[in-house]
């Protein structure tokens, strides 16, 4: 798409509404939404999802489908998920609801990847897409909506973040076919309205349409059961990272700020305790849960440095998500501290469920360190086969990514990442 048809996004003028001033100085630091400027104000969007969270909800996909005329759907997965139980369970609930299967989903959500599934997709007609694994096969289906809906190419779409800080986005306004989603992890995707794709080059591409949360989402403990407790409890430090961002993001609110609470809190609780046992459905509602929440955080309150870094540790260093916010995201607090120490204290109450005056923002951090430790997450990059050399690179791909817009403590180059990324490796 020509940059002439593209226009500004809204949360960009809506950081700028922080950033010019409006009776506080720049950057907005330690205090929460309790000096809430209520002239200036604040937005909050909510999804038209449905959620669905009990044991055996992956039964009720074809139900929903109907309730919402589906009848030509494509199932998304990656390979080792679409040979697993619950997804044959699914497949066999639609019957011949089913017009296709698209099980080539990669890690990232390639953009090869994406143009096989739009041509099957394209080929049989479909009228919706049942989504089933982690983020990636979410976001694959996500992006496959988005294209079928706006023509050409999924690079046309991507959100651009300028030198100068501006991010410019394309008007995404066609109607974009139903998303049921069957998250099984704790990625969030399944509710933001955002999606990112790892490009030709490498580089991670983001996307933002309101339209690409999934309409029906299905947290399924049970069916949770089949996951590794160790993808989960690595993948709900994503789901943490959200709830820690968005506390101290320049686009919080008091909504975001009180979902980010119960988010950390539920997840501070159900990570040890699926650690623990496994094999208990209440742990693994509890952290699905949490994870959810998390997801309705940074669809308002938008991620920040932590997010742009990881990013770019995915398509640049090949770790999963889960991966890099399990080394990054104590790293990514204590350089957030200074700009947001009321922020990082709420995050230690809420990990650690106590009363805010009992803790601080230091044990906050000392809080994720410990659930490293008891969960056996990795915590140097260079134990992830992260190539030092690579760490430049990484810092100048970061610096373009919109998360910086909204991180508490300005970030005015790459040298600032770069110290970063060496402080975790």
């Amino acid at each position: 798409m020509p940059h002439s048809a593209r226009q500004t996004n809204s949360p960009s003028d809506f950081v700028q509404m922080w950033r010019s001033g409006r009776g506080s100085s720049r950057p907005r630091t330690s205090k929460l939404t309790a000096d809430l400027d209520y002239t200036a104000g604040f937005q909050h969007v909510r999804s038209a999802s449905r959620l669905l969270l009990r044991a055996d909800a992956v039964d009720a996909v074809s139900e929903e489908a109907d309730r919402l005329g589906c009848q030509r759907l494509m199932l998304v997965a990656g390979r080792r998920t679409s040979t697993s139980e619950v997804f044959t369970r699914i497949r066999h609930n639609l019957g011949s609801r089913v017009a296709t299967v698209y099980d080539e989903v990669v890690q990232h959500a390639g953009t090869d990847s994406i143009t096989k599934g739009l041509a099957k997709g394209q080929a049989t007609n479909i009228d919706g897409l049942v989504a089933v694994g982690g983020g990636s096969a979410i976001d694959t289906a996500k992006a496959i909506a988005l294209v079928l809906a706006e023509g050409g190419q999924i690079e046309d779409h991507a959100s651009v973040l300028t030198p100068s800080g501006q991010l410019v986005a394309p008007p995404l306004s066609k109607a974009k076919l139903p998303i049921f989603a069957v998250p099984l992890t704790a990625s969030a995707a399944e509710v933001t309205p955002g999606l990112s794709v790892r490009g030709a080059d490498g580089r991670k591409l983001l996307f933002w349409d309101a339209q690409l949360a999934a309409r029906v989402i299905f947290l399924d403990p049970k069916a949770n059961l089949d996951v590794p407790a160790a993808l989960m409890a690595r993948t709900a430090m994503n789901a943490l990272a959200h709830a820690a961002e968005g506390l101290y993001s320049l686009a919080r609110s008091p909504i975001t700020d009180a979902i980010a609470r119960e988010s950390a809190r539920r997840l501070g609780r159900a990570m040890p305790a699926m650690a623990k046992d496994p094999r208990s459905v209440a742990a693994r509602g509890e952290l699905l849960l949490g994870a959810h929440l998390s997801g309705h955080v940074i669809s308002n309150a938008r991620t920040g440095i932590g997010h742009a870094v990881c990013h770019c540790l995915g398509a640049l260093g090949g770790l999963t998500h889960g991966d890099a916010h399990s080394v990054m995201l104590p790293h990514v607090l204590r350089f957030n501290r200074s700009a947001a120490p009321e922020a990082l204290q709420a995050l230690g109450a809420a990990l650690l469920d106590r009363p805010e005056s009992s803790t601080d923002a230091e044990e906050a951090i000392r809080g994720i360190q410990s659930l490293q430790q008891a969960l056996g997450l990795p915590t140097r990059l260079r134990d992830l086969g992260v190539d030092s050399e690579l760490l430049p690179e990484i810092a100048q791909h970061a610096v373009r990514e919109r998360g910086i817009l909204f991180n508490p403590l300005p970030v005015k180059d790459s040298s600032a990442v770069l110290d970063l990324l060496k402080s975790a490796w």
